[in-house]
C-alpha cells in the first residue's frame, strides 16, 4: 500500500469523496492514461512456517499496491469483460 490509506478510510469516505473519486476514474478512463504512482508497489517478505528466517527461499514475497489503485481496477474488469463477450 505505497499511499498509506487503509482500506477503512476508503471505506468511510463520504459521498462527496465518493463523487470526486468517481470523476477521477473516469478522466483516467477518458485520458487512457493509468497514474504512474498506482503502479508501484510495496513488497514485503512474509516466511514460510516452519522455514529458516535467513534463506531467501523460506521467504514468500507480497506486493502490496495501492487501494485505489484495485479499486479502480475492480470497477474496470466488469466493463472489460462485457467488451471480451461481444
Amino acid at each position: 500500500m505505497p499511499d498509506w490509506i487503509p482500506t477503512v478510510a476508503i471505506i468511510q469516505l463520504s459521498k462527496r469523496a465518493a463523487v470526486a473519486m468517481t470523476m477521477l476514474f473516469n478522466g483516467i478512463l477518458r485520458m487512457r492514461h493509468f497514474p504512474q504512482c498506482w503502479k508501484i508497489g510495496h513488497v514485503i517478505a512474509i516466511p514460510k512456517a516452519g522455514k529458516h528466517l535467513r534463506i531467501a527461499s523460506s521467504q514468500r514475497p507480497v506486493t502490496l499496491l495501492s487501494h485505489f489503485a484495485k479499486l479502480f481496477e475492480r470497477i474496470l474488469l466488469p466493463r472489460l469483460y462485457r467488451h471480451l463477450n461481444t
